[in-house]
């Protein structure tokens, strides 16, 4: 069942590379989705013409008929489409990974900053002892 926008994407990039597979479309191929579904993808890749050489058809039991009028094939349209939906993807994995990134600098960058506290801290009275003499030194105490 589509719920959304990549569910009705996912359907149509698998719809085309069965085309482009040279397979049968059968809507058997896709379990996962309603009968209506199907057929609503199918027929909007059609209408945007992202692929040829099918026609859809339906019995007056609202049964869903394809009927091939030539060999189908993936229009240009359709190239594009399929393009798109790769890069789309992409941008976003790439965007996922970038966050992943910057996570793991905070991180480290805070325990920088808490690794530097820590020896501050191990080392005060070593800095405290060193700060007198070096006040003292120049005359300031």
């Amino acid at each position: 069942m589509i719920r959304n926008k990549a569910d009705y994407e996912e359907l149509t990039v698998r719809i085309l590379n069965s085309v482009i597979e040279e397979k049968d479309l059968d809507r058997n191929q896709f379990p996962e989705y309603t009968d209506s579904d199907f057929a609503s993808v199918l027929e909007q890749c059609i209408k945007e013409e992202y692929l040829v050489g099918i026609s859809l058809s339906r019995s007056i039991n609202s049964n869903l008929y394809i009927d091939k009028i030539f060999t189908p094939y993936v229009t240009l349209k359709g190239l594009t489409f399929l393009e798109s939906v790769k890069q789309s993807t992409l941008a976003e994995s790439a965007h996922k990974i970038s966050i992943a990134a910057i996570i793991k600098a905070n991180k480290s960058f805070i325990l920088s900053v808490i690794a530097l506290l820590v020896s501050i801290l191990i080392n005060a009275d070593k800095i405290v002892s060193n700060l007198q003499k070096i006040l003292s030194y120049l005359g300031l105490q």
